[in-house]
């Protein structure tokens, strides 16, 4: 590893085997740090640039989770190509995988195969369930994890019975954070023990990670969660009816941590403990949990939360949005009008944060984009401007592990990588 100049990640060399979502987007984190990323995609061009494209082999999922990298496409169907992919691996601190189960070790860049080489190195692997148990190695994309982790219910959206998934690529955007901050802490141990390893995480972790707050049992209070699992297992209930018994037993109506309709829109307010009793006077609601020291609440908490809820919601449909939120504001209550995501990253608070930025593609002309998403007060870290070309960085990435100029020249003739001369978009 060269020495550490001013930029976060100088010095490191990643080499990225990325698909869609985690993995791509865990290298651009490296990347705006100023990392050397290298990433290989099919000799027939990465399946999102033709996502969404802007133009032919610019797709905008290619764009937003690929820039500042350097790019080669490669044949690894072929015994050249396998080749230069273990060079590729082998002159690199760190190795990032989310290709489908068993192609890594297929193709011979698995960690063991490489570590025995080279024991500095780092893998990153992001599967979709992990390796084990019932769905060890199964092949999935965020949605269908969002489905088998629970975190498609606990979004709460229902069209009928039907439920809803969030668009956001949730355990996609997580597992690439949690693996990037896996990679960097073993590249923290590899400096005092001189020695890389091999760190993974899922997209199922990653949705367990984001239902941490309930995603768990207490034996002493939560037979409920057990018993309505068993209920489901058994009886088959409807999803939506199941759905319906998860919520009130997690009491999650609370009309004080609530979303509600305002004379000309629609507020969020989070009012928890300490907070809830001013919420309850702006309102002009008696909630006993404020006023009588005395109260429990009763075993069946359902009907008393429903009522207050209720007088919650006429209370605020009388006020309107803008003064509502500088009322509660005044007493420390946060809240917010529930905005689209085209108005946050357009909106001008976004903008005087830097949060996003606007600048001019290569290839595709103006874009706006979040910037990096962390701050560093004395080191460099910025996002990218650009994507690579398909074939942008070929010849210099095979010059770089010391392959000679016909060695180029007959691999680029035989097609084992690819140039933007033979770009399969033209």
């Amino acid at each position: 590893m060269a020495a550490i100049g001013d930029r976060v990640f100088s010095g490191i060399r990643i080499l990225e085997f990325g698909q869609y979502v985690a993995v791509p987007y865990c290298a651009e984190l490296f990347a705006h740090g100023g990392a050397e990323v290298i990433k290989v995609e099919p000799i027939t061009g990465d399946a999102t640039r033709a996502n969404s494209a802007i133009i032919p082999g610019e797709g905008r999922q290619y764009i937003i989770k690929n820039r500042g990298k350097q790019g080669i496409p490669i044949d690894l169907g072929t015994d050249e190509g396998r080749a230069i992919a273990r060079k590729l691996a082998l002159s690199c601190d760190v190795v990032l995988s989310n290709t489908r189960p068993g192609l890594i070790a297929k193709i011979g860049v698995g960690y063991d195969s490489l570590a025995a080489e080279n024991p500095r190195i780092i893998f990153g692997e992001i599967s979709g369930f992990g390796t084990e148990g019932p769905f060890g190695n199964k092949a999935a994309l965020d949605l269908v994890v969002q489905a088998a982790s629970g975190l498609m219910i606990s979004g709460r959206g229902f069209d009928g019975a039907r439920p809803l998934g969030n668009e956001a690529f949730l355990t996609d955007y997580t597992s690439a954070a949690l693996l990037a901050f896996a990679v960097a802490s073993a590249l923290f141990v590899r400096e005092r023990t001189g020695r890389g390893q091999f760190v993974s995480t899922s997209l199922f972790q990653a949705a367990l990670m984001l239902q941490h707050g309930n995603d768990n049992v207490f034996d002493a209070v939560d037979a409920w969660k057990r018993e309505l699992k068993d209920w489901v297992e058994t009886e088959h209930p409807p999803l939506d009816q199941a759905a319906e018994r998860r919520s009130d037993r997690l009491a999650s109506d609370r009309w004080f941590f609530n979303t509600f309709e305002t004379a000309d829109g629609v507020v969020t307010v989070t009012a928890p403990r300490p907070l809830h009793g001013a919420f309850a006077a702006i309102l002009g609601i008696d909630d006993p949990m404020v006023s009588d020291p005395s109260f429990s609440m009763p075993d069946d908490p359902r009907p008393h939360l429903a009522a207050l809820t209720h007088k919650a919601r006429e209370a605020v449909k009388t006020w309107r949005t803008a003064d509502l939120i500088a009322r509660l504001e005044a007493d420390g209550i946060p809240c917010a009008r529930v905005a689209l995501p085209e108005e946050a990253l357009l909106g001008e608070h976004a903008a005087a944060n830097s949060f996003v930025e606007t600048f001019d593609h290569p290839a595709v002309g103006p874009v706006t984009l979040p910037t990096a998403p962390v701050r560093f007060s004395s080191s460099d870290y910025a996002a990218a401007r650009t994507s690579a070309a398909y074939g942008e960085h070929t010849i210099s990435v095979l010059r770089g592990i010391g392959l000679t100029e016909a060695q180029i020249d007959a691999l680029i003739a035989a097609r084992v990588v690819g140039t933007p001369g033979q770009s399969p978009y033209h």
